[in-house]
């Protein structure tokens, strides 16, 4: 069972995006930013998914705020100011370290997806 890391502000979308990872097998913990910030997160998690609010402005800085709490982790964002989803292979997720960065809203369908391809890929 993979153990992914929900981040985000949103009480509802960690909810949510937690009941359908769940639904699917995966242990799942779901932590505020703040949570983050502080601290209060498991550096063993296999896959982490963040909910980048200000994709634009602050992408980077979140990204770069999370990645030393999961360091072995794979990195899936999730933006309203995506436009679109881009593939693992995209240039601009090269900057941020992510594997995918999904539109939101996102199915859970595409989010299955995200997080199947990055759990196959091996560093």
């Amino acid at each position: 069972m993979l153990k992914v890391i929900v981040i985000g502000e949103d009480v509802a979308t960690r909810a949510l995006i937690g009941e359908w990872l769940v639904g699917e097998g995966y242990d799942v913990r779901a932590l505020s930013t703040v949570d983050v910030s502080r601290g209060g997160a498991d550096r063993c998690a296999e896959l982490v998914v963040v909910d980048l609010v200000n994709l634009r402005s602050q992408g980077a800085n979140m990204v770069g705020a999370v990645r030393p709490r999961f360091p072995a982790a794979k990195m899936i964002g999730m933006s309203t100011q995506g436009g679109c989803s881009l593939g693992a292979n995209a240039e601009a997720l090269r900057g941020f370290g992510l594997a995918r960065l999904l539109a939101k809203p996102c199915e859970r369908e595409e989010l299955l997806e995200a997080l199947a391809e990055a759990s196959a890929v091996r560093t």
